[in-house]
């Protein structure tokens, strides 16, 4: 039975889903009437699509266009995702075509410069979808598929599933605005919208990942401990062509961070082999745990 206090939790949640929801749809909403729709500038996923719809037949509201389509999009999600996100997804749908088809018509033109206008969409796109899947839901289309390509693949960012999704209906958007330049203007929109969803939702917890085979272990060790306060793991290794016994390090710290580890490397042992590899999201002790507040 729940108590007074999850009582209060879950009305403070609903209202912070409500905020965010609003505020997303808000700024995705302006973008497309502000930016896409008087260049003819299309998007990814079913907003692109609603998009060319509207551009084929202007009595169709992208808004209204966008929630038909998204209807099996849903029952995918309730399936596949479970039905909290459905419920989430589904609010934060209507929400977001009630603001594209009711209240971003009133906006006046952002800009007639295309150009402008793919990376100022891009901005708007990426930020409204970040807000809404900071709260667990997706605003329908390709939010759904990425989500469903990330919880299969979790090292592959939410952003960059999106992007691959997306690439498809710019192609098509292309096809049916008859022009080469209007699919690289949603290609720009499709690429800001990716890094700026991932910024958002990965940016604070994104760095690198060090691989270090050396002989200064104790000094590496040390220096990093020291001067960093960065924990480095020590693993025994054998070559694969010497058959010698090796040591490799294992550090990850924040892509800030890189430039000064790369620089303790190079001073205690200049002939270390050292693989940097892209780290997606890092967790745990030093960084963003797992009930998400960073330490």
């Amino acid at each position: 039975m729940k108590t007074t206090a999850d009582k209060r939790k879950n009305i403070l949640n609903g209202f912070l889903d409500f905020v965010f929801f609003a505020a997303g749809s808000a700024i995705y909403g302006l973008g497309i009437h502000m930016f896409a729709v008087p260049n003819n500038i299309s998007n990814g996923g079913v907003t692109g699509v609603a998009t060319v719809l509207n551009y084929l037949f202007p009595v169709l509201p992208i808004g209204a266009a966008m929630l038909v389509l998204n209807v099996p999009l849903f029952i995918l999600a309730f399936l596949s995702l479970g039905r909290k996100l459905f419920i989430k997804s589904f609010a934060a749908t209507i929400i977001l075509s009630a603001v594209t088809d009711i209240i971003a018509p009133f906006v006046p033109s952002g800009t007639d410069n295309r150009l402008l206008a793919s990376i100022f969409y891009g901005v708007c796109t990426g930020v409204g979808l970040a807000l809404i899947l900071m709260r667990g839901a997706t605003s329908g289309g390709s939010d759904i598929l990425g989500m469903l390509l990330n919880k299969r693949h979790p090292h592959i960012p939410i952003g960059r599933a999106l992007f691959a999704i997306d690439c498809l209906v710019v192609i098509f958007s292309g096809i049916v605005f008859g022009s080469i330049e209007d699919a690289l203007y949603a290609a720009i929109v499709v690429f800001i919208a990716g890094e700026i969803i991932d910024t958002v939702l990965y940016g604070m917890d994104k760095g690198k990942t060090f691989l270090i085979v050396t002989e200064k272990v104790d000094e590496i060790t040390a220096l990093v401990t020291e001067n960093m306060d960065r924990g480095v793991t020590i693993v025994p290794i054998k070559g694969g062509y010497t058959r010698e016994d090796k040591t490799m390090l294992i550090c990850a710290v924040r892509a800030s961070e890189a430039a000064k580890l790369n620089r303790i490397i190079r001073t205690a042992d200049p002939d270390a082999f050292t693989i940097v590899v892209e780290a997606g999201e890092i967790t745990g002790e030093g960084f963003k745990n797992t009930g998400g507040e960073e330490k």
